[in-house]
């Protein structure tokens, strides 16, 4: 896949944390905001590792924008796993209250409401603009009362890579801003609303285009979906000539080299690994992926999804397979997080998880792999870091997963299975492991006097077997000890 062997003509960045430096700012009074508020917002993660625990509360800032309809419009990052959320008018002394209703992942951003009808009182949206190359405005702030007025420069559209949800997201560049700015700064061109602002660690603020704001806006709440509109197979530049003379390809014609069709997205219902893909409906394809657009210049194709191709649209696309150029039509789909293998949980989601006999059973996701830090990739234990190249393998339903038996908490009924972790479940009692909720199941199935649990291959046990008649005894002992609140939480994904 080019995404990662090709970093120079892809622009790679991790949409999370965001540095501004340039020109001079202008203080502005709190009267002169009208279209942006001050958030405090108060984060207690979970832990991970042990599921029913929370870590020590830390306080986040930014800014959020004032919707058409009263809402504001905030990143996800900033309110995920919040325990509280204040919001600031300009120059307000107290706070007041701001509800999450819901959040996009993919797109990074929340949409968050305040009961106080006063609250509203002075603030406005600012109206919807069309982005171009040139000036730009931003209003900061690093308080409630201490607001600046900044100008950069809109100059390119590029493609970035969001690590934490693995999304190929277009975003606009903005230059020469005087400093770091709070996430969530509405960016305004001709007092119009262009874009927010994503915390980026770089000289450049990158921007969330206008386009996915309106989308996320407009998207039915009650579909589980994301509103970015994404494409469905991973790709590579032509690796070689040869390649491309046993397929039976021209050597003339100039496309990029599908290496897998995912479970989700556009296109993943008719192209297959092996397809040179050439044109997307009008747009043709160079070797490394890019588009000419009218606007941006040289850009990745993936900026297509921004207002060219639209959910549910159908589109051509051209390729050419078996050594014949043909056309197959797509249907415009949505990144859906829960098409994987290896899940992303939604942002703030409390971690699913189930205790039997002090064995802790949990679902393999992206969420559990990131509590091993940044470099998870390395750090987490291997047998679990093995499943990711298999993410994209096709589900026979969304809720198909791996079951890790994570820790063990000592008590005599598990007395010898301390020392397992990380281990994959293959059964118990006789049944299929394929989520928490088939371990629930099992064991109200012992076998005969024993709940036995088979591991899979590679573990330090294959077998670990429990008495049934002392299971209810031990874990009231267990949830006493280790001071857990209940001894599973099952809640059903959004």
């Amino acid at each position: 896949m080019n995404t990662f062997r090709n970093r120079p003509l892809t622009f790679m960045f991790l949409v999370s944390g965001l540095l501004l430096i340039g020109s001079a700012s202008t203080t502005l009074s709190a009267a002169e905001v009208q279209h942006a508020v001050f958030l405090r917002v108060y984060q207690q993660p979970y832990d991970w590792q042990m599921p029913w625990n929370r870590k020590p509360v830390r306080r986040q800032t930014g800014l959020a924008l004032v919707t058409p309809n009263q809402r504001l419009l905030a990143t996800a990052e900033l309110v995920a796993e919040h325990s509280l959320v204040e919001v600031y008018r300009p120059g307000d002394r107290y706070p007041s209250q701001a509800t999450v209703l819901r959040t996009d992942d993919a797109l990074n951003l929340a949409l968050l409401e305040v009961g106080n009808r006063a609250f509203w009182s002075g603030l406005k949206f600012p109206g919807w603009g069309k982005a171009q190359k040139g000036e730009v405005q931003v209003a900061t702030a690093k308080a409630p009362d201490r607001w600046e007025q900044q100008a950069g420069t809109l100059d390119e559209l590029k493609v970035g890579y969001r690590l934490r949800t693995e999304t190929w997201l277009p975003v606009l560049q903005v230059q020469g801003v005087k400093d770091s700015g709070p996430a969530g700064a509405p960016v305004l061109q001709e007092n119009r609303l262009i874009g927010l602002a994503l915390k980026q660690s770089d000289k450049t603020w990158s921007v969330l285009h206008a386009t996915h704001l309106q989308q996320f806006l407009a998207h039915p709440p009650t579909n589980p979906n994301s509103a970015l509109a994404h494409r469905g197979f991973l790709w590579t530049r032509v690796p070689q000539p040869s390649v491309t003379d046993h397929a039976g390809i021209p050597a003339d014609a100039v496309g990029i080299w599908i290496t897998r069709a995912l479970s989700f997205g556009t296109g993943s219902q008719v192209l297959r690994p092996g397809d040179l893909l050439t044109h997307i409906g009008v747009w043709s394809l160079n070797a490394d992926g890019q588009i000419e657009h009218p606007v941006w210049g040289s850009v990745l194709f993936d900026a297509l999804f921004l207002e060219e191709l639209t959910l549910g649209a159908s589109v051509d696309l051209r390729i050419w397979r078996e050594g014949r150029e043909q056309t197959i039509t797509a249907t415009v789909r949505p990144f859906e997080s829960n098409q994987t293998l290896v899940s992303s949980e939604p942002s703030g989601a409390a971690p699913r998880y189930l205790v039997q006999g002090g064995l802790l059973f949990q679902e393999l996701s992206l969420n559990y792999l990131r509590s091993w830090g940044d470099e998870w990739s390395k750090r987490a234990p291997l047998r679990i870091r093995l499943y990711k190249a298999l993410e994209h393998t096709a589900l026979e339903n969304p809720s198909q997963r791996i079951v890790l038996l994570t820790h063990v908490l000592p008590d005599a009924i598990n007395l010898g299975y301390q020392d397992l972790s990380h281990e994959v479940v293959e059964q118990i009692n006789g049944l299929e492991i394929s989520g928490l909720e088939a371990v629930q199941a099992a064991f109200r199935q012992p076998s005969g006097e024993y709940h036995v649990i088979q591991l899979r291959p590679g573990a330090d046990r294959r077998q670990l077997i429990l008495p049934a008649r002392d299971l209810e005894s031990a874990n009231q002992r267990i949830q006493e000890t280790f001071r857990i609140p209940q001894l599973q939480y099952l809640a059903r994904r959004s």
